[in-house]
């Protein structure tokens, strides 16, 4: 039951601390450790909350911002503050790209104090994520340090100093990629359900 109760909270130890904690949570006998470590999860959870609604309002200001200064949305986004949580920036960028519908990066230091920034990335239909990091790698050897993904979302690595040079390639790609239509998004739908088939 404890661990029924934990498990959607297990994945915010991952994104914070430890996911060793979790884990352990799970697998132990013992009552009291067990609801002991539920406690820690669910503190380290409510920080993870705390954080990642800091972050969204931080990138919605900036978003904002674009709004109110650029003729026309870049058609691809990409966002950085020195003091985020690596572990959040996943959930940020999905947010991003949801309110934008646009391909997406959200950086944030590696480590506090690091040179080297950490990347989540989120797209599109028809703009695939890795093939995109890896055209960017091609073009400019040494760019990106690390990356890896799949179409609809990719991680990658990148000196501090070569961020703005990673945004400018990344939306000229989107620039060449990426046709009006594509940034109409699609809600797919099997219509409304017969009230026969809703039950308990």
């Amino acid at each position: 039951v404890i661990g029924f109760r934990i498990a959607p909270k297990i994945n915010a130890a991952g994104r914070l601390e430890v996911m060793a904690l979790g884990i352990e949570c799970l697998l132990t006998d013992d009552f009291k450790a067990a609801r002991s470590m539920a406690e820690s999860l669910q503190a380290i959870n409510q920080e993870r909350q705390g954080l990642q609604s800091d972050m969204l309002e931080e990138a919605e200001s900036a978003l904002d911002n674009l709004r109110s200064t650029l003729k026309d949305m870049p058609l691809a986004m990409v966002l950085h503050q020195s003091d985020w949580h690596p572990g959040i920036i996943g959930l940020l960028a999905s947010k991003i790209k949801e309110q934008c519908h646009r391909p997406t990066a959200v950086f944030a230091p590696s480590e506090p104090g690091s040179s080297s920034l950490r990347g989540s990335c989120r797209s599109i239909a028809g703009f695939h994520m890795r093939d995109a990091l890896a055209h960017i790698d091609a073009q400019q050897p040494g760019l990106i340090e690390r990356f890896g993904g799949h179409a609809m979302a990719a991680g990658l690595t990148l000196p501090v100093g070569n961020l703005q040079r990673f945004t400018d390639a990344l939306q000229a790609l989107a620039t060449q990629w990426l046709g009006p239509d594509a940034l109409n998004e699609v809600l797919w739908t099997d219509g409304s359900l017969d009230e026969n088939d809703l039950s308990r």
